[in-house]
């Protein structure tokens, strides 16, 4: 993943939205950069409910945003319960 293209206010965000710890002296773009990516690669994914939700999505030509959070975890919920 390329978060290079990325503005500083945005990796800053990025930080900030998931609680990342500031590490000291990580004060060039660079540095941040490569704190952001350690931890999007350390996300866990589960790779069947990403591809079964993207098949639907590309099925019912819809996106992530028609979908209300609690709507989509709604569902995610009864998946998991069957």
């Amino acid at each position: 993943t390329n978060f290079s293209t990325l503005s500083a206010v945005a990796i800053r965000r990025y930080k900030k939205f998931f609680k990342l710890p500031n590490r000291s002296g990580a004060n060039s773009k660079q540095q941040l950069l490569d704190g952001i990516e350690e931890h999007f690669k350390s996300l866990p994914i589960d790779i069947p409910e990403t591809v079964a939700f993207f098949m639907h999505t590309v099925k019912s030509k819809r996106n992530k945003l028609d979908y209300p959070n609690e709507e989509f975890v709604h569902k995610k919920q009864l998946r998991s319960d069957m």
